[in-house]
């Protein structure tokens, strides 16, 4: 990869890590839960850069998400990171998988559709596990996980479905923009 190339990726990257952050800042509160459109910032990447590119915006705007939050960066900050980069790996593996084939998985609205909620529905299961552990090493009641998880898996299957849908557009316009194959 040429240098110039090399800064070009990474300032796309850093613009993307700076969006994830705004759209994780800007929530809809549902009890304790928070919708989010934090993930646009991770399937876009996934879609139309690497695996590489797609993990370092998951993991560098969720760690920032973690260190400006309310509780800062603690013991368990590493833990938090995982389940962002996950769902950013699956959705570009599958995506690097139709690349390869010289072909992308948005073209492909059904096996899109359930990667995008599959990701979604693991990223919930993480999270749970996440929070489960962060009860036990910080010190809160457990039985609050428990609960959380039925209304989390519920909201986030549906939050993948609407954000799913609204990458479509932006990844073809960024495909034509950028002048990526379609």
């Amino acid at each position: 990869m040429g240098k110039n190339k090399l800064i070009y990726r990474m300032s796309i990257d850093a613009m993307l890590i700076a969006i994830y952050f705004v759209l994780a800042k800007f929530t809809i509160p549902i009890g304790n839960i928070r919708i989010t459109f934090a993930t646009i910032a991770i399937i876009i990447p996934a879609l139309l850069f690497s695996i590489p590119d797609t993990l370092v915006i998951a993991l560098l705007g969720e760690f920032i998400i973690q260190w400006t939050g309310i509780y800062g960066l603690t013991i368990t900050t590493p833990l938090w990171l995982v389940p962002p980069a996950i769902r950013g790996l699956i959705i570009s593996t599958i995506a690097y998988v139709y690349k390869k084939g010289e072909d992308r998985l948005e073209n492909h609205k059904v096996v899109y559709s359930i990667t995008v909620i599959s990701a979604a529905i693991i990223t919930t299961v993480l999270n749970t596990l996440v929070m489960f552990l962060d009860a036990i090493i910080i010190g809160y009641p457990f039985e609050f996980v428990v609960v959380e998880t039925i209304i989390r898996a519920a909201v986030g299957i549906g939050t993948s479905i609407v954000i799913g849908v609204i990458c479509i557009p932006i990844v073809y316009a960024l495909n034509k923009a950028l002048k990526l194959p379609s």
